[in-house]
């Protein structure tokens, strides 16, 4: 390295390589072994040569070149390269000599590469289109083919029953005396017009049979050529795939200097152990995975790994250990993070939890609630601020991160024997395989990689599915969910359904549809960003009728972003009581907008709520009448009874004179929040609001002051 950047210009680089270079060959000559001090140096050393390649440096990669020299001189002692290159001195080459390429390559920027997979997508629906309209032609050939038998017997049944085999003589007489006035009866045969009817009717099929036989000739070679041209399309759409998948071990280099920086600052030891560094992903995967890795293995030498002189006392090596692995599973990449630490404190975090007020009334919540909260927004345990963690970022920048790639995240963890977090991701996020399913009338998408098994549901199975919300599939109990009540739709009632048998992160459950559509490439195309957020989709894809269907994510639909996990065994049995989560409620929203109505309805419903609706303040009574809510969601401004006068009628009612009511309107002034205020409402929100200050106000609302 030093000879060979000293030959193009980077004298910087030269520099400290020279510096290194005379480190070794300083310990070498006296015989003795390199201490902890100059391997730190040394792997500072090699951080710094590494930074220095980069187009521009900052102030902190200049200060750490200054410290690093003064450390390696520090070392080397009198003994000092003859050539010494100020700190401040450029570090790019002064001139650059060109060789022969040993291999031709040509470079192409990202965008390229990404235009040229969406145009192989185009071509994917495309083929789409051309295979649904083979299948229109074969369809009407069928029919073609027919309508011919038809015909043939029609006249095969005017030759038998209207006409004889040989006209008569007195009938050729009568029909063709003048004509044939010359010849006996005998002597030529002569036909009727129905006969002559016949004939040509029995030329037209005949004709139409070898027009069909042509045309099934031409469909199958269409046929042929469709299905050279979809392994054409298989192939380059792989290949050009291909172009976009790296390997991890370009971020080897990084993620180790995360640790041994990490260690440092913190005086810890740790070694990072790699393992699958050659799995394959598609770089845009790959480069937005560096972040949440980068928190995942800080927070595993902070929070996970013990002081060295703690982890001497508890026998353990002084040097904790980082095990980071990659695998390729069922089209998706699976990561593993594992430290042999002192695992999650679950006591930290319950009492965090209380001192923000996520716990209530002094309950102790559950092992799985509690490692719940390590993915929520500002929740941090560290008690101190610092560069390294207890900023108030907490996992949930990593979950963020992981849902922006439709991708998943589990922890579990062990007391004394350290914490295992499991990331999955898809391969590639361009295009994909998927099981079309019909649900609720609708077409929809599911990504295959996902599906484990498809199973045909009896009408006897469906009933104690319904009862049980229970399915045993290979001696395993699995959990099910009827897609139906992810569309707002009712319970499936046809006599027979379909279970899908979704694995996530080696995790099964089921989902019920109503049919299959078979499966198709799809490309998969962003909503935009007005439906960026969409809950439980990924994304739409176009079929070959042009149509677009939804392409569901399935671990937002079973609510597994954050799938947590622990060994019971490995902490006190303290921790296992109740859960803080928002028990289901059933909610009363009146509003006249039928939008209103239908988007805090799918809001509400993803808790588990129940859900009535009215659209004016009669309409409500009516509800009332029929079945009492838990909480009444109301709009101040209605046709035939506002709000206000609602609510007036509630409270007049000895019956429902208790009933919570919030009210949830665009109408901010104070004046409409004192009148509400005097009818004794519960609650008072202002459009444009959010979901979790809507859900709170409507469990306030129930629990009572």
């Amino acid at each position: 390295l030093k000879g060979a950047a000293a030959s193009i210009g980077f004298k910087r680089v030269a520099h400290f390589a020279h510096l290194m270079e005379d480190l070794f060959e300083h310990y070498l000559s006296n015989g003795s072994s390199l201490s902890e001090g100059a391997i730190t140096t040394l792997r500072d050393g090699a951080y710094l040569v590494e930074d220095l390649l980069q187009p521009t440096l900052s102030d902190e990669v200049e200060e750490r070149a200054r410290s690093v020299d003064r450390a390696l001189r520090g070392l080397i002692g009198p003994m000092q390269p003859a050539e010494i290159i100020a700190p401040g001195e450029a570090s790019g080459p002064v001139s650059s000599a060109s060789g022969p390429a040993t291999q031709d390559l040509l470079r192409l920027p990202q965008s390229d590469i990404d235009q040229l997979i969406n145009h192989v997508g185009e071509i994917v629906i495309n083929r789409a289109s051309l295979e649904r309209h083979v299948t229109g032609l074969s369809e009407m050939l069928s029919e073609l083919d027919l309508s011919t038998r038809r015909l043939k017997r029609a006249v095969r049944s005017i030759e038998t029953r209207l006409m004889p085999s040989q006209p008569t003589g007195s009938q050729q007489a009568v029909a063709h005396r003048a004509p044939y006035a010359d010849f006996d009866p005998l002597e030529m045969d002569r036909y009727s017009v129905i006969y002559e009817v016949s004939r040509e009717l029995e030329e037209l099929a005949a004709d139409n049979t070898d027009i069909a036989s042509k045309l099934h000739y031409l469909t199958d070679e269409i046929d042929a050529s469709l299905l050279r041209e979809r392994r054409l399309t298989t192939d380059l759409q792989r290949d050009l795939i291909a172009t976009r998948l790296v390997s991890f071990a370009e971020l080897e280099t990084r993620l180790r200097r995360i640790v041994h920086r990490t260690a440092q600052d913190l005086d810890k030891s740790a070694t990072l152990e790699i393992d699958g560094l050659d799995t394959q992903i598609d770089k845009t995967i790959r480069d937005a995975l560096l972040e949440p890795l980068t928190h995942l293995l800080r927070n595993a030498v902070d929070h996970g790994l013990e002081p060295a002189a703690r982890r001497d006392e508890l026998g353990k090596n002084p040097q904790g250990t980082i095990h980071l692995t990659f695998t390729r599973e069922r089209g998706r990449v699976v990561i593993r993070l594992t430290d042999d630490g002192r695992g999650v404190d679950l006591a930290a975090i319950q009492q965090k939890a209380e001192a923000l007020g996520l716990i209530k009334d002094g309950k102790l919540s559950s092992q799985q609630d509690l490692l719940g909260l390590l993915f929520k927004e500002s929740f941090s345990t560290a008690e101190v601020v610092t560069e390294t963690s207890g900023r108030g970022l907490g996992l949930a920048i990593v979950q963020r991160a992981l849902s922006e790639l439709k991708g998943t995240i589990r922890v579990s963890s062990e007391t004394g024997k350290g914490t295992m977090f499991t990331l999955s991701v898809p391969v590639t996020l361009a295009i994909t395989r998927a099981l079309y399913v019909r649900c609720a009338g609708q077409l929809l998408a599911v990504p295959l990689d996902q599906v484990l098994s498809v199973i045909r549901i009896t009408a006897a199975e469906l009933e104690r599915i319904h009862r049980d919300n229970t399915f045993r599939f290979e001696g395993r109990l699995l959990g099910v969910q009827d897609l139906r009540s992810f569309l707002g739709s009712g319970r499936l009632a046809n006599e027979q359904a379909y279970g899908l048998v979704i694995d996530i992160d080696a995790q099964a459950e089921m989902i019920l549809v109503d049919g299959l559509a078979g499966i198709h490439d799809v490309v998969v195309k962003p909503l935009g960003n007005h439906l960026k957020r969409v809950h439980g989709v990924i994304g739409g894809t176009i079929s070959g009728e042009g149509r677009v269907i939804l392409i569901l994510d399935i671990n937002e639909i079973l609510g597994g972003q954050s799938i947590v996990s622990v060994d019971q065994q490995s902490q006190s049995s303290a921790l296992t009581a109740v859960t803080s989560r928002p028990q289901p409620l059933r909610v009363l929203v009146v509003d006249d907008s039928v939008s209103v109505r239908r988007v805090i309805g799918s809001v509400l419903e993803r808790y588990g709520w129940n859900i009535d609706s009215a659209k004016d303040g009669i309409e409500a009574l009516e509800q009332l009448n029929q079945a009492r809510p838990d909480v009444v969601l109301l709009d101040i401004e209605m046709p035939r009874m506002n709000g206000y006068e609602l609510l007036s009628r509630i409270r007049a009612n000895p019956q429902f004179h208790d009933l919570p009511v919030v009210f949830l309107t665009s109408r901010a002034a104070r004046k409409h929040r004192d009148r509400a205020d005097q009818l004794n409402a519960q609650g008072y929100l202002v459009k444009p609001y959010s979901e979790g200050e809507l859900i709170d106000t409507l469990q306030q609302a129930v629990s009572g002051p």
